[in-house]
């Protein structure tokens, strides 16, 4: 214990140093402020940004945390309810992490590339064993940080190597523009989905796609489409392969869903058919969904090329843009997930809970659009049944939106995307008929 005398003169010993602090900061105030008066000091290098407004999106979480109504829905971020409507994490990622805690020895950087177990298992996922085997020498890749990093790290190749276009579907995840336009590439939209009909616009499209020049890049949802839950057929996957061939256009797939859709290896079919085709392309991929591992950002960016030499090169660019990025990708996810492929019975345990979370998205989805069939008088909400995946679009308009939220505590973007695993048996029914009121008793 400190005598008191020892305290008193530490005390002193401090507010003399404050004091002194004060004195400074006040004189560099003043002279600021003379600085100011006189013109001759810049006040602010930044004072020309303007105030942007909040994610669309991501927003709405916080929102809905706030929001004090009882009955709360929240059907507006992209994460994977259960049927108690909470964020899990899946029981073969738990055991994985378990088994890791003990077999870690270290936390050193991984490779600029990323783990490349990790990398051979996303491959023969996404493409399949024996086609991944195939494309051995003509196909790089690259662990990333979630779907948005691989998203970024392949537009960054590509505006690179010198292809400047790109064209969306109309419409798409919102950040696919944002991504775009960050890596310098001229960004525009083909059409794909009507909101009047409430249908996929696949003639327009593929007249649209004939129309774009040569090395224009065009981004295709591998499945599940983001925001609509409207997918190509397997007949259209092949037209539009054909459009593609034929006007040396550059696919750039984005696959965050495989395994949601109807099951991993149909949700796999687009990609895998231009992959077999010979031509070049690119490929985003995510873990965020599939394995729940959002906040672990777990992805990966892989591209085909035309021969092993154009590869081999292209892999030396790709490393140096990753090095110039965020240098190396987080290990956890990446760990977790390889963990997984790698010892069977985890493997099948992921399997059986990716089905499961398919099978309620599915249910949920036909009980949803049976439930507004049977309510509604005016609007047909058929449409809602034949989409894939967490995603559908309602119809409902921005007003109507407002509405919802505002009257009855129910949260989706603006533009009437709802993601069904944000609804159950327990709250479908207080959410119909809120539709129904805001869309026939107006």
């Amino acid at each position: 214990m400190k005598h008191r005398s020892e305290e008193v003169f530490l005390w002193a010993e401090q507010k003399e140093t404050f004091d002194k602090e004060n004195r400074l900061a006040s004189k560099r105030i003043k002279s600021y402020n003379l600085k100011v008066k006189k013109g001759g000091f810049t006040m602010s290098y930044f004072k020309h940004l303007e105030l942007l407004p909040p994610d669309p999106i991501l927003s709405l979480t916080w929102a809905f945390k706030k929001e004090k109504n009882p009955k709360k829905v929240d059907l507006s971020v992209g994460i994977y309810h259960n049927v108690n409507l909470d964020k899990e994490i899946l029981k073969c990622v738990k055991k994985s992490e378990e088994a890791l805690l003990k077999l870690e020895i270290d936390k050193a950087y991984l490779p600029v590339e990323g783990n490349p177990v990790f990398i051979k298992d996303t491959e023969r996922l996404l493409f399949g064993k024996a086609l991944a085997d195939e494309l051995e020498g003509r196909i790089i890749g690259a662990q990333a940080p979630g779907g948005t990093g691989a998203l970024r790290i392949g537009g960054e190749f590509l505006k690179y190597s010198g292809l400047e276009n790109i064209v969306f579907p109309s419409p798409t995840w919102a950040n696919h523009p944002t991504i775009f336009n960050r890596c310098k590439m001229k960004a525009d939209f083909y059409p794909y989905y009507s909101t009047e009909t409430n249908s996929l616009e696949f003639d327009k499209m593929i007249a649209h796609l004939k129309t774009l020049p040569k090395k224009t890049v065009v981004l295709l949802h591998a499945c599940c489409h983001n925001p609509t839950g409207c997918d190509l057929s397997k007949e259209q996957w092949n037209d539009v392969l054909a459009v593609v061939k034929k006007n040396g256009l550059v696919p750039f797939f984005d696959s965050a869903y495989q395994g949601l859709g109807d099951n991993l290896e149909d949700d796999a079919y687009g990609v895998r058919l231009f992959a077999r085709s010979g031509i070049e392309m690119v490929v985003a991929y995510s873990f965020s969904k599939t394995l729940g591992l959002y906040g672990e950002r777990t992805g990966a960016v892989f591209v085909i090329l035309s021969s092993e030499k154009v590869a081999k090169n292209a892999a030396t660019n790709l490393k140096l843009i990753i090095r110039g990025n965020y240098s190396n990708p987080p290990r956890h996810g990446g760990a977790i997930a390889s963990y997984i492929f790698n010892h069977p019975e985890l493997t099948n345990m992921w399997k059986a809970e990716l089905s499961a979370m398919q099978r309620r998205i599915t249910e949920m989805r036909h009980l949803f659009t049976t439930k507004l069939i049977d309510a509604a008088k005016i609007v047909d909400y058929r449409h809602i049944q034949d989409r894939k995946g967490m995603f559908c679009y309602t119809g409902l308009r921005k007003q109507q939106v407002a509405r919802l939220k505002e009257e009855y505590g129910i949260y989706m973007p603006g533009s009437g995307r709802v993601n069904v695993t944000g609804l159950n048996e327990d709250n479908v029914h207080y959410v119909v008929d809120a539709i129904i009121d805001v869309t026939e008793k107006s």
